[in-house]
């Protein structure tokens, strides 16, 4: 990742600016060095915003936020020392947002880089997006350099110009905490206070789940002789979620390794869907082996019994680069797009389906409706449907509840999109919503809010890709569990996706619910809990002198078994949206 900064001043003037401090062990370490807030340059393009330093601490306001972050932005001078591979440096801080209206949010972005190139200092991740709450909060962003860096390489910035905001920032200071293990990093504490607001939306989910995910099902057990049989025990064990529960999967369960078969295991234990990629780019499917991974991931987990998802069939934001050169020949793009188009459908047709990602991020990249009108997208979902008719087809997008700085205009954009397609014809049958959560978490009051809005729909709705990108464990845990809660809860939503859940398979590994080494973290605990154990039946009862017993169980697929006086019989069977009656006889 390229970490952009417009400034490059000369060292002599950092070091003028430079101010050292060695700093006691109030972290459990003894930090190399530090620059406290009086060394940090402010920078702000006159048209963006400002910059006052206010007794011990920084206000910034930015008037006109800009795409280029950059723009306005605080900059700490170059470590004047050597850092070593697997050191680790630390950007921290306090603030909160001056605007004190109940929607006030501040937005950072914390860069840790080199001042020569501007490139990050470990390319796994340099950046860290802040989201500023109303409630004074502490913030720390760390990174351990993945190489040796020469002294007066390496810098930090704080870019501010992403959003209109006034945010106060206090007891900043830049340190290098030494080789500690990422346990002992201190981290920023996610900001989520529950309003009175959002604890009665999680009060009314909690009771909404017992009445629309959960049916009766009564079983009348008949004997041999024909007779209602009384007092035979009923049992009902649960074995698969009617919800989808999923995750995405790359390629790891393909791997011989012990990571890999753990992988597996835990894939197996915890979810019911795999959500599949075939990304067509040239990192993706686009060459002839990312077609064969793809295939292989496929059948790996059809034949492991899972339900399956793909995405996606057209990602414009990362076409191939061969295709894209021919934006200005639109019959030969036209073209290529739908051999594409073909071939993942052709190539995936005797795999069973349940649902595709039909398009992904089309707000991001309209390249396919400039050069074929709009109406390209409801033909792009007709053609898919009826190439496999028994898969739902979805439309996906991010920034809808995932809190981002655009996130009403998103919404809007979002809805305009759908109603088009469905106008033109276009066979749209799920909405999908990307929940990739950073530094700002979207309140219980105004999830629900969003998630009635699309509802009107009247399509199935599923959050597609989820992860909180923390290293606050507890919130990450108490959020996870709240935004599931939700979810299950409204009556328009059909199911969950993780985007992935082992750091060593991850795209954001803080995200993850089970460390490299496998000890399960809290939010994992959440998943696990309210997936197997709150919202997973397993009832017994005895048969009334009718011969019937009544159960209440979650929607999903079981097996049931009824036994007396040592004769036993079992079946397996759905239990759906509605109440629902099951005869079984007990023969010798």
């Amino acid at each position: 990742m390229v970490l952009i900064s417009r400034w490059r001043l000369p060292l002599l003037v950092f070091a003028t600016l430079l101010s050292l401090t060695f700093l006691s062990a109030s972290l459990g370490q003894t930090p190399r060095l530090a620059f406290s807030d009086s060394a940090f340059l402010l920078l702000a393009e006159p048209s963006v915003g400002t910059f006052n330093r206010v007794s011990k601490s920084i206000q910034l306001r930015c008037e006109a936020p800009t795409t280029e972050a950059w723009a306005m932005q605080m900059q700490s001078p170059p470590i004047a020392q050597r850092v070593e591979a697997g050191e680790v440096l630390c950007l921290e801080f306090d603030a909160q947002c001056l605007d004190q209206t109940n929607s006030a949010s501040g937005e950072l972005v914390v860069y840790l880089q080199q001042a020569d190139n501007y490139q990050g200092i470990n390319q796994s991740g340099s950046t860290e997006k802040i989201s500023v709450d109303r409630v004074k909060a502490h913030y720390a962003c760390c990174v351990a350099a993945d190489r040796n860096f020469p002294a007066n390489i390496v810098m930090a910035t704080i870019h501010c110009g992403l959003r209109k905001q006034s945010v106060e920032i206090s007891n900043l200071r830049l340190v290098l905490l030494g080789k500690v293990p990422p346990s002992d990093w201190p981290f920023s504490q996610l900001p989520y206070e529950k309003t009175p607001a959002d604890q009665q939306v999680l009060a009314e989910a909690s009771k909404r789940i017992e009445s629309i995910r959960k049916s009766n099902v009564t079983v009348s057990v008949i004997g041999d002789d024909g007779r209602a049989a009384s007092g035979a025990m009923v049992s009902l064990k649960q074995r698969k979620h009617a919800f989808a529960f999923g995750s995405f999967s790359e390629d790891t369960p393909l791997l011989e390794t012990k990571d890999a078969e753990i992988f597996r295991e835990r894939l197996q234990q915890l979810f019911n869907r795999v959500t599949l990629p075939r990304y067509w780019a040239d990192w993706g499917t686009d060459p002839d082996e990312g077609k064969r991974k793809a295939d292989a991931i496929a059948s790996w987990a059809a034949s492991n019994g899972f339900e399956l998802k793909t995405h996606v069939l057209l990602y414009p934001t990362f076409f191939p680069k061969r295709v894209m050169q021919l934006r200005n020949e639109p019959e030969r793009f036209r073209r290529e797009v739908d051999l594409a188009v073909a071939d993942a459908l052709a190539r995936t047709a005797a795999t069973p389906m349940v649902a595709w990602d039909a398009i992904n991020e089309l707000r991001d990249e309209n390249v396919l409706g400039e050069l074929f009108g709009n109406q390209y997208y409801s033909e792009l979902f007709i053609r898919a449907n009826q190439a496999q008719p028994s898969a739902r087809w979805f439309i996906n997008e991010y920034g809808i509840l995932a809190a981002e700085p655009n996130q009403d205009s998103n919404i809007e954009q979002y809805e305009t999109r759908i109603n088009q397609i469905l106008a033109d014809g276009g066979s749209l049958e799920g909405i999908g919503m990307q929940c990739h959560f950073q530094g700002q978490l979207t309140p219980m009051h105004k999830a629900k809010e969003i998630l009635d809005r699309f509802a009107k729909f009247q399509l199935p709705i599923e959050v597609t890709e989820f992860d909180i990108d923390s290293r606050d464990q507890q919130t990450q845990a108490q959020y996870t569990r709240d935004f599931m809660t939700l979810l299950f809860s409204h009556p328009s939503v059909t199911g969950i996706t993780v985007w992935g859940f082992w750091e060593g398979s991850m795209w954001r590994p803080n995200g993850a619910m089970y460390r490299r080494d496998w000890t399960i973290k809290p939010n994992g605990q959440v998943w696990k809990e309210l997936t197997q154990e709150t919202w997973w039946t397993n009832e017994e009862a005895s048969t009334d002198a009718l011969g019937q017993a009544t159960l209440r169980a979650f929607h999903g697929s079981y097996d049931l078994e009824v036994s007396a006086d040592g004769r036993k019989a079992t079946r397996q069977i759905d239990i759906l949206p509605l109440d629902q009656q099951v005869s079984i006889t007990l023969a010798n």
